[in-house]
C-alpha cells in the first residue's frame, strides 16, 4: 500500500456534521453490532436538543419514498463506520440499518461503529472487506484512483436511479475520475454566519451584510470590543474556519488549487498572494495578531468547548465562515440568537461572486465485497427520501437527498435549517481538494497557515514552500501510477 493511502485513511478529515461531541470507538458488542441489534438511545442532551423521532415504520411513509428493489432480499451484509452508537451520524445508521431489515426480514446487516482507520486499511490490503464503508469526501479519489472501490455507475444504469435528486455538489464528492463511487450520506455547507445583535451593537445594520472583504475587514474591525483593555469580542478572524481556511480564502478569492488534470500544484498566484496577505492584515488589524486569537479563544472556554464553534452563540465574534453545523452549537447554547447566514464574498480578485463551500460524507462499497449487489440496495434505500430522512431524523445532518433535506418534519424542527438550504443550491466549491493527495494537501495548508499567521515567512515565500510540498506529493503518487 502506498504511502497516500495510509494518509487517506489515517488522517483526521474536515469536521463531520455529526452532532458536536466525539463519538468515540468503544468495541462493538453483540447487541450493538448484531444484525438485529436493538436501537441505542440518543443520550440525554442529543434527546433535550432534538424533539424529532424517527419513523422506523414503512407503512406511515409514502411507498414512492421506499425503492424497489431489483432483487431477493435476503442474505448479510457488514456496515463500517466509526461514528459510534449513541449520538450524531451514528444513529442515523442505527435508524438506518434497523428500518432496512424491518422492510426486508431476509437480510442480516452486522453494524460496526468503531471501523477506526488502521482497521480499514488493513482490510482493504488483505481483501477481506465489510460490504459497505463509509468514507468522508477527503478519502475516496485515493481509494477510487487504486481501484479499491466498485464503481456504481453499472447499477445506477441499471436501475435508472435518478442522481439528479441530490444536490451537485454531494455527487461531486462521490465521484472520481468520472466514475461514481459512493452514495452520498449528509452533506454540509461553509458559509458567512451572521450575529446580527453584535451588529446592531457595534452602530451597523444587519440588513447590510458584506459584499467583499473590504466590508469584512471595515465591519470586522467595528465589531471587535475591549472592556478594560481586555478583547471581549471579535469582529471576525479569517483564520476560524471548519476547513483548512488558505483552502477556502484561495477559491474566493478566484484562486486555483490544482491545474484542470490535477498533476500541477496552482498555489502560487497573484490571487492566492492576495488572499493570504488580506487575512494576515485582518487578523492583526481586527484581533491585534495570531497569537491573540489563541488566547481570546483558551480564554473563553466553555463546559462544551472552546473555539469559534461554541463562542460564536456566545455573542463572542461577529461574523464567522464555519460549516452548517454551528446551527447545532447555537440551538444548544443560545437558541434566540438572531443570526442570518448567507453565501461568503468573493475577495479583490472576485469581486461580485458568493460563495459556497461544500463538504460531506458517503458510502461506498469496497472491491472484493462479499454480497455488492445487495449492498447496492440498500446504497439505494440510504439515497432515498426516507433514508434521507433518517439521516436527519435525530441529527443535526442534512441529507443529499434534495426533497428529505426540505422535509417539512426536518425543517420544522432544526433550527436555522430554512436559512441554510437555499444556500444548497448554489455551492458549486469544495472545502478540501480533490485530489489522491486531499489529506496530505490538509496537512500542508495547515502549515502554510502557520507560517503566514506566526510570521515565520513572508506570504510568497510561505506559498512558494507549501507549493513545492504539494509538488512534491502530487509527482510521488502519479510516478506509482500505471499510464
Amino acid at each position: 500500500m502506498s504511502a497516500a493511502i495510509v494518509a487517506a485513511c489515517s488522517s483526521q478529515s474536515v469536521p463531520s456534521t455529526a452532532a458536536p461531541a466525539a463519538t468515540g470507538n468503544a468495541p462493538p458488542t453483540a447487541a450493538s453490532t448484531g444484525g438485529n441489534s436493538a436501537t441505542v438511545p440518543a443520550n440525554p442532551a442529543a434527546q433535550t436538543r432534538e424533539q424529532l423521532k424517527p419513523t422506523l415504520v414503512p407503512n406511515q411513509v409514502e411507498v414512492a419514498a421506499v425503492p424497489t428493489p431489483v432483487m431477493k432480499m435476503q442474505g448479510e451484509l457488514t456496515l463500517w463506520h466509526d461514528w459510534g452508537n449513541v449520538q450524531g451520524g451514528g444513529l442515523s445508521m442505527l435508524d438506518q440499518v434497523n428500518e432496512f431489515m424491518k422492510l426486508y426480514p431476509g437480510v442480516k446487516i452486522t453494524n460496526v461503529y468503531n471501523a477506526t482507520q488502521d482497521k480499514i486499511l488493513a482490510a482493504i490490503a488483505s481483501g477481506n472487506v465489510p460490504d459497505l464503508l463509509k468514507l468522508q469526501e477527503v478519502q475516496l479519489p485515493t481509494l477510487g484512483q487504486r481501484g479499491a472501490l466498485t464503481d456504481l455507475d453499472s447499477y445506477v444504469t441499471r436501475d435508472k436511479w435518478d442522481m439528479k435528486q441530490y444536490f451537485d455538489f454531494a455527487i461531486a464528492q462521490c465521484t472520481w475520475d468520472g466514475k461514481l463511487y459512493g452514495m452520498p450520506h449528509h452533506t454540509g455547507v461553509a458559509s458567512l454566519h451572521m450575529d446580527q445583535d453584535v451588529f446592531k451593537d457595534a452602530g451597523l445594520d444587519p440588513e447590510k451584510p458584506p459584499t467583499d472583504w473590504s466590508d469584512l475587514l471595515g465591519m470586522g474591525t467595528k465589531m471587535t470590543k475591549q472592556n478594560g483593555g481586555r478583547y471581549v469580542r471579535f469582529g471576525y478572524v479569517p483564520s476560524w474556519t471548519s476547513a483548512p481556511w488558505p483552502t477556502l480564502l484561495i477559491q474566493a478569492n478566484g484562486g486555483t488549487l490544482l491545474s484542470d488534470d490535477g498533476k500541477k500544484s496552482t498555489l502560487v498566484s497573484d490571487q492566492a498572494n492576495e488572499a493570504l496577505q488580506w487575512a494576515l492584515d485582518a487578523t492583526d488589524k481586527i484581533a491585534s495578531g495570531y497569537s491573540n486569537t489563541v488566547a481570546f479563544s483558551q480564554a473563553n472556554q466553555t463546559a462544551q468547548g472552546s473555539g469559534p464553534y461554541w463562542m460564536f452563540p456566545q455573542n463572542r465574534m461577529g461574523m464567522v465562515l464555519f460549516g452548517n453545523w454551528i446551527w447545532e452549537a447555537i440551538s444548544i447554547v443560545n437558541p434566540k440568537l438572531n443570526v442570518k447566514s448567507l453565501l461568503f464574498p468573493g475577495g479583490p480578485s472576485a469581486k461580485g461572486t458568493r460563495f459556497g463551500f461544500g463538504s460531506g460524507s458517503m458510502v461506498t462499497i469496497p472491491k472484493g465485497a462479499k454480497s455488492p449487489d445487495l449492498a447496492w440496495e440498500w446504497l439505494k434505500f440510504l439515497g432515498s427520501d426516507e433514508g434521507g430522512y433518517l439521516t436527519q431524523a435525530r441529527t443535526s445532518d442534512v441529507s443529499a437527498n434534495i426533497k428529505a433535506a426540505n422535509d417539512p418534519r426536518i425543517v420544522d424542527a432544526h433550527l436555522g435549517r430554512k436559512q441554510i438550504l437555499p444556500l444548497y443550491k448554489d455551492t458549486h466549491w469544495q472545502v478540501y481538494v480533490k485530489s489522491p493527495i486531499s489529506i496530505q494537501f490538509n496537512d500542508e495548508m495547515n502549515r502554510l497557515s502557520d507560517r503566514v499567521l506566526l510570521k515565520q515567512m513572508t506570504v510568497k515565500q510561505a506559498l512558494t514552500e507549501s507549493d513545492k510540498a504539494i509538488q512534491k506529493a502530487l509527482d510521488d503518487f502519479w510516478a506509482t501510477q500505471k499510464s
